[in-house]
């Protein structure tokens, strides 16, 4: 009878719960839906060598080709690791390169090895005020586990020159190091999944030892350096010793460099490489022992036990003049040493038996042009090898490599540039002609910037192979393109210079027709006067053009820029020039849009500016011919104290102008005749995050507005944001939504309302223009949220009864009845953990995580079974990648479980502010978002149940768990 009463209780509760939530649904009314957004095209992408300088090659052979790494100044703010897959006859499989480390600070140095299943990649790192050693493993396909480096070794002293060597499962990483009061040689194990041993002193004489190499065999690794210990007599040395795969040594020094005694041989052997020869090696280096002035190269084996072979060295190379920085690899029958030669820069080899016979009496020529300083890699696999280096030029060095097949012919004569990447396509412009996007942009080619041109048809396909160089036929750089379209022709329009000798830009254009072909040879003068004229910006009322840009005219100290303007009719010709505005303080960043016969432009001015700068953004109407219609200009509403980078378009009868207040997106309506209708702006966005570069377009019904957001953790990330304003100048009720979100930054968004979302994807430190199709939908009713992670961003999507798992600020997380599967909900709207819910929003991704925007929320009443958290081992939390919309840990694996309630368990290895960090297993960390709960001590051993979810950093999504109240964190002892 008890237990029929409490069950009768519950029941009776459970409808009183039901139907005071039933009275509670959330919705937003009257939302236009975010359009599905369709894969990335990119706008005819080129690719070349990089700016900068790339140097420093070392190579790793792999199960199919090789590894070559670098160090890399194409960021212009210090030295970066980047790398690029060869094919076994060295054919470059990256185009783009890979970014290995791009952290703050130099890196430099790299050296890489295979372990079987992936590389490791170390260097020396500078992101600190000394150096340290770092890591990260790279796999076959060419990810990056690591982006932001493992540390390996990070003491008060400097760490220099390390070296990697693999002994099929983990791998050793020896360097050099001044922790002690002269330079040693440490070392530390890595294992495959990047857990990093003990730091072992393997070389501490009270004399220097640099310069450290290191090879396996199949037992220990044999280390080598360059030894000071009898530079009073015989100056430097190479000596060697054994170490175990942990990196403890084993036998004491050897001396390597000997000239068949005990002694040390005459004058300084330095810079030493070795392999391993099955159970034994072969050691090379720079020896000066026949004049104490050249460099020669030499070369010893040693045996499996480290005893020296060939006591007197092999003499590999003796031409006269110096022969510096070998480097030796081994491809299952015969070896190749290559170095490069002092007196002519050219990298040369030869081949050697096993035996230590030279094969090759007349060394090899590898290399076409003279080669740098930085070194020589060389890797091989079997049958082949490859030769990695960095050229010799006045300006930009490259990194260069060549294959070389075992009977010595090289496969690439000269070698091939492995430092591609994308061609810059800067500062690109984009019109709809009515049935194709037509995007120009400047582009780096042979040295100087031309304008460049692509088409895209309506549904999303690139129409050129190839992009035409527009202004191929000019001398000098072009910079800046705006393109127009007026029913017939286009209208290109840049920034530049003529001769290569010009220092100010001039306003220059090209009549095209629909195929980009240039009508004249002879570009159209738009404004040639004194001083810069940058920043051009076109439009066309289906007839003529007007072209606007800022301008220095005024030639009064300081200088300011000022807006001026050109009408340009269809056949080229200039009817009218205007000065748009000449108040005082800057004008910049001109936009204007056409009503089909005037016109309106917007700039943001300075006028008004404080000594801060502010800035308010300014409109004015111009008729077809030019006439500017008030000379004052119309001030738009003060949303902020800093409006900037406006945009305008025409639609519903009106104009919309759109800006950046830093931390909103604001808008306003105009007419025509110049009467704002929203005399206090239109709030079309807000948030504690920078927001800028809003576009505006009309599609028939509505303003759709699109922008860059860094509501990202990661620093610098933005994403682009979507919503719409109707007619009437009210903002849709559905949250705004992430059109475009991941780890890399998007920029400069452009929308068209008939179905075309452009921006630049910056990535390895180039913009590449971007194409995405936008459609718009119906509600898709998903029965899963499995179902619904399937599906890209910006699909509507109604999941029905999900259990409500945690509850935050700002949103809240759903989970399936059987803990398959768990999204994040943003909605601003109350939720109760254990209820069932009906969601309809739009999907997006967030720093690496797939989440709702709620345009509606509906409570169903109380879950019969509410969900209790799965158990999950620390390194399983957060899973590998579950589809192309859903990305996973970097390095994860396992089924994707983001999303879910989870339990966990582990020891406090750090505190911080808002989280804490438990380790689950050796080298595995997962941080632990505690907000303002109290936190247990470094030291304790925890159990945690929270939301499986993720940490983005530097370009990687790392494991985290999110707490929902205090009792979600248990200690143990």
């Amino acid at each position: 009878m008890t237990t029929h009463l409490q069950r009768m209780r519950r029941v009776f509760l459970s409808i009183i719960v039901f139907l005071l939530l039933l009275a509670t649904v959330w919705t937003r009314a009257n939302a236009d839906t975010a359009p599905v957004v369709g894969p990335e095209t990119p706008v005819c992408p080129t690719y070349g060598p990089v700016p900068g300088n790339q140097d420093g090659v070392e190579i790793a052979g792999g199960s199919n080709g090789y590894l070559a790494v670098w160090q890399d100044t194409r960021s212009q703010n210090g030295s970066d690791i980047f790398g690029c897959r060869l094919g076994p006859n060295g054919e470059v499989l990256d185009n783009m390169g890979i970014s290995i480390s791009t952290v703050n600070g130099d890196q430099i140095d790299p050296s890489v090895a295979w372990n079987g299943q992936e590389y490791l990649v170390v260097w020396t790192d500078k992101r600190e005020s000394l150096s340290h050693i770092y890591a990260a493993r790279v796999r076959p396909t060419g990810e990056v586990l690591d982006p932001g480096g493992i540390l390996l070794s990070g003491t008060v002293a400097n760490q220099i020159a390390p070296k990697v060597a693999s002994d099929t499962s983990g791998c050793l990483v020896v360097w050099q190091d001044t922790r002690g009061s002269s330079n040693d040689i440490y070392g530390c194990a890595v294992s495959s999944v990047g857990i990093v041993g003990r730091i072992y002193g393997i070389v501490t004489h009270a004399d220097n030892e640099e310069s450290p190499a290191l090879a396996y065999n199949g037992s220990s690794y044999m280390v080598i350096w360059r030894d000071y210990r009898n530079s009073d007599s015989t100056d430097t040395d190479i000596y060697g010793c054994r170490v175990s795969k942990l990196g403890i040594r084993m036998t004491a020094d050897a001396l390597i460099s000997s000239a068949g005694s005990t002694a040390g041989a005459a004058g300084a052997q330095l810079n030493p490489r070795i392999c391993a020869i099955g159970t034994s090696f072969m050691a090379v280096w720079e020896d000066m022992r026949v004049n104490k002035i050249n460099k020669d190269i030499y070369g010893a084996r040693i045996n499996y036990a480290g005893t020296l072979v060939d006591k007197s060295g092999i003499a590999i190379c003796t031409a006269s003049g110096d022969d510096e920085m070998p480097c030796v690899a081994y491809d299952g029958s015969k070896l190749l040493v290559s170095w490069r030669s002092r007196s002519d820069r050219y990298v040369k080899a030869t081949r050697m038996s096993i035996e230590g016979g030279i094969l090759d009496p007349v060394s090899i020529k590898v290399s076409g042009t003279t080669a740098g300083s930085t070194g020589i890699g060389v890797a091989a696999i079997s049958g082949k090898f490859a030769v990695g280096w960095g050229t010799l030029n006045a300006s930009n060095t490259d990194a260069v490599a060549a294959a070389i097949t075992d009977s010595g012919s090289v496969v690439n004569k000269g070698g091939t540039t492995i430092s591609i990447g994308l061609d810059n396509e800067q500062d690109y412009s984009v019109v709809f002609d009515g049935n194709v996007y037509t995007v120009v942009w400047s582009q780096p080619v042979s040295g100087v910037n031309k304008i460049l041109g692509a088409q895209i048809s309506a549904s999303g396909e690139p129409l050129n192979e190839v992009p035409v160089n527009i202004t191929s036929e000019l001398a000098g750089n072009q910079i800046q393109p705006s393109i127009a379209w007026n029913g017939s022709k286009y209208l290109v329009v840049w920034s530049g210079s003529e001769t290569y000798t010009e220092t100010a830009r001039d306003i220059r254009g090209y009549l095209l027709d629909s195929s980009l072909n240039t009508i004249s040879t002879e570009t159209i003068p738009i404004c040639t006067n004194d001083e810069d004229q940058v920043h051009p910006c076109a439009t066309s009322n289906n007839n003529n053009f007007i072209v606007l840009w800022e301008d220095i005219q005024t030639n009064t100290t300081p200088y300011t820029r000022d807006i001026y303007g050109a009408i340009i009719s269809s056949t080229g010709t200039i009817p009218a020039s205007m000065s748009v505005n000449t108040k005082a303080g800057n004008q910049l960043n001109p936009r204007v849009a056409s009503d089909g016969t005037n016109y309106f432009a917007v700039w943001e001015d300075y006028r008004n500016g404080t000594s801060t700068g502010s800035s308010e953004i300014y409109g004015i109407s111009i008729t077809s011919a030019g006439v500017v219609q008030n000379t004052t200009g119309i001030l738009f509403p003060a949303t902020s104290i800093n409006q900037t980078v406006p945009d305008v378009c025409f639609g519903g009868g009106n104009y919309f102008v759109t800006w950046s207040d830093y931390y909103a997106i604001s808008g306003c309506r105009i007419t025509p005749a110049g009467v704002k209708l929203d005399t206090n702006g239109i709030s079309i966005n807000t948030g504690p995050v920078q927001k800028t570069a809003p576009s505006v377009s009309w599609n028939g019904s509505a303003y759709r507005v699109v922008w860059e957001d860094y509501r990202s953790s990661q620093y610098g990330n933005s994403d682009i944001y979507f919503t719409t304003v109707g007619a009437d100048g009210a903002v849709v009720a559905s949250p705004e939504t992430a059109l475009v979100s991941d780890m890399y930054p998007q920029l400069k968004p452009r929308v068209f309302g008939s179905g075309m979302l452009f921006y630049s994807r910056l990535n390895n430190f180039v913009n590449c223009t971007m194409a995405v199709t936008l459609t718009d939908q119906e509600t898709q009713e998903v029965d899963r949220i499995s179902v619904a992670k399937d599906l890209p961003a910006g699909s509507l999507v109604r999941l029905s009864g999900k259990i409500v798992t945690a509850v935050f600020p700002g949103f809240f997380y759903i989970e399936e009845s059987d803990r398959s599967s768990g999204i994040k909900v943003v909605s601003s709207e109350d939720a109760v953990v254990g209820t069932l819910v009906d969601v309809m929003g739009t999907l997006s991704v967030c720093d690496g995580e797939r989440q709702i925007n709620a345009s509606e929320s509906t409570a169903l009443g109380v879950a019969s079974d509410p969900l209790r958290a799965i158990g999950i081992r620390g390194d399983w939390i957060g899973g590998g990648k579950l589809n192309s919309y859903t990305p996973g840990i970097t390095g994860g694996y396992g089924a994707n479980n983001i999303g879910l309630l989870i339990t966990t368990w582990g020891k406090v290895v750090a505190n911080g502010a808002n989280s804490f960090t438990i380790e689950v297993s050796t080298g595995t960390n997962v941080k632990v978002k505690s907000g303002t709960l109290t936190q247990p001590l470094t030291g304790k051993f925890v159990v945690i149940t929270g939301i499986s979810t993720c940490d983005a950093n530097g370009g990687t999504i790392s494991r985290a768990i999110r707490l929902r109240e205090q009792e979600d964190i248990v200690v143990i002892k």
